[in-house]
């Protein structure tokens, strides 16, 4: 999803539209085979703006991570969701 960590020295490629859409493109291909795979929407919960390009710094304070707060809500509401895939 979107990322915007400054500690990390590379040149923005971890945040290249075209490099995204084409890892999730290519995910999203190879996960369709397998029917009892559920992907999850995390860009939608994670980031912000109309095109869902910006970090939600509230969520992830350095542009990466999720805070303790983020995380503790992000496995309160994936977990059930385990369980019951998993049954």
């Amino acid at each position: 999803p979107c990322y915007k960590w400054e500690a990390a020295a590379t040149s923005g490629e971890e945040r290249d539209p075209k490099r995204l859409d084409t890892v999730n493109e290519v995910l999203a291909d190879v996960l369709s085979k397998y029917p009892n795979v559920t992907v999850v929407p995390y860009r939608e919960r994670v980031c912000t703006g109309s095109d869902l390009s910006t970090p939600d710094l509230t969520l992830r304070p350095d542009g990466a991570h999720l805070s303790e707060d983020a995380s503790a809500d992000l496995w309160h509401d994936l977990a059930p969701k385990i369980v019951e895939a998993i049954g």
